[in-house]
């Protein structure tokens, strides 16, 4: 069993966390581990605490090259913020006069919905800060650091961890739906379920269901190679509803049922396994490199009114990242098949080919994983 125990304060020097019972044995990934500690500090409504840290843990003990040895890890995580606080802070019976920042007023009023009064009361604080100093987010950086730790554990036995959204208000995940994660690993489709609200009621395809002549199609090959890391760390670069215009004047009309993919090159330059596949997409997540370029919300309606019937392309998500969710409502509330995850599209010629997409019949799923197939003219095939 591990047992896990942390101590530090929000604004103090560091927060450590000490880990028992973990086997000796365990290579330790830090990179991995401090790669959790940043998604931590990602998503919407982060305040300005998170703009200033940025943690990365350091292996105090428990650990030698690289491996656990059996006995309590022991991990440290400083705070940036420190160099603030140091006034209000200070461990010491007087204050060093070395102390950098500002003396702060005592807490008399606790936050409503905290700790704080219970933990005034408890242990007979004057000053509430010695209570929301710990009961305080800031804190669940060191239990992210347990958790990662867990989870490199959890991978020798090859169990993976993940989680999903089960309801927002009255819209819930009916509790004979099986979700399962690998519905949506390697190359898959996005069933209308994905994101659409009872798509059956809406005649919408399921993905026991969908119809045949969806999964083979004329390809029209759109090519945005060239917009690869033109946008800023985590947007999306848009292939915008002009450039599905010019490529309709220098080819031909995109029309009703064809599968229209978009070649970025993204997959092929970025998926990968282990550490080299970091660049796939939890770069993107984590706010490091510019993320896969993506048809916007304009493009993707007039392959609506085109009446295109599926939508391929070789990066993580049929979308930009800054609008993902509206560009998959637009295609998928209009039957659009999504295929995601391609590979080899340069392969394909702008026109002339054929896709064949053939994935596993899931009933009731959000999507399947399946293998595309691309059908090229033999004048077009390139031999060697």
């Amino acid at each position: 069993m591990l047992r896990f125990l942390t101590a530090g304060e929000s604004h103090g020097q560091a927060l450590v966390m000490t880990i028992d019972g973990m086997p000796a044995g365990l290579e330790i990934d830090i990179d991995a581990l401090n790669a959790q500690l940043g998604r931590r500090q990602r998503g919407y409504g982060r305040g300005r605490r998170m703009q200033i840290e940025s943690d990365r843990a350091e292996l105090l003990a428990g650990v030698r090259h690289g491996v656990t040895t059996g006995a309590p890890i022991a991990l440290l995580i400083r705070n940036r913020d420190w160099v603030n606080w140091q006034q209000t802070m200070y461990v010491e019976r007087e204050m060093p006069a070395e102390a950098t920042g500002t003396k702060r007023a005592d807490v008399t009023r606790p936050r409503p919905g905290h700790a704080d009064l219970a933990g005034a009361i408890k242990y007979g604080h004057d000053d509430i800060r010695d209570v929301l100093e710990r009961a305080s987010a800031r804190e669940t950086a060191a239990r992210v650091a347990a958790g990662s730790l867990a989870r490199q554990l959890l991978a020798v036995f090859d169990i993976r961890l993940a989680s999903h959204v089960s309801a927002i208000g009255d819209v819930v995940v009916p509790a004979e739906r099986v979700v399962s994660f690998d519905e949506h690993a390697g190359t898959h489709w996005d069933a209308p379920s994905h994101f659409v609200r009872d798509p059956a009621e809406r005649g919408l395809p399921l993905t026991e269901s969908v119809p045949l002549e969806r999964l083979i199609a004329p390809a029209c090959v759109l090519d945005a190679t060239d917009l690869a890391g033109s946008a800023g760390p985590g947007e999306s670069p848009i292939y915008g509803r002009d450039r599905v215009l010019q490529w309709e004047r220098e080819h031909r009309p995109i029309e009703e049922g064809d599968a229209v993919l978009l070649h970025t090159g993204w997959t092929d330059a970025h998926y990968r396994t282990g550490e080299a596949g970091h660049l796939y997409a939890q770069a993107v997540v984590d706010g490091e490199t510019a993320a896969w370029p993506g048809l916007d919300e304009a493009a993707m309606s007039l392959l609506v009114e085109r009446g295109a019937g599926l939508f391929g392309t070789d990066t993580p998500s049929a979308g930009p990242l800054q609008v993902v969710a509206e560009v998959h409502r637009i295609g998928l509330g209009a039957g659009i098949v999504y295929v995601e995850n391609l590979i080899g599209l340069h392969q394909l010629p702008a026109t002339g080919a054929w896709l064949v997409f053939l994935p596993l019949k899931l009933v009731g799923g959000s999507g399947a994983p399946g293998r595309a197939v691309g059908l090229v003219p033999r004048e077009e095939a390139q031999i060697g």
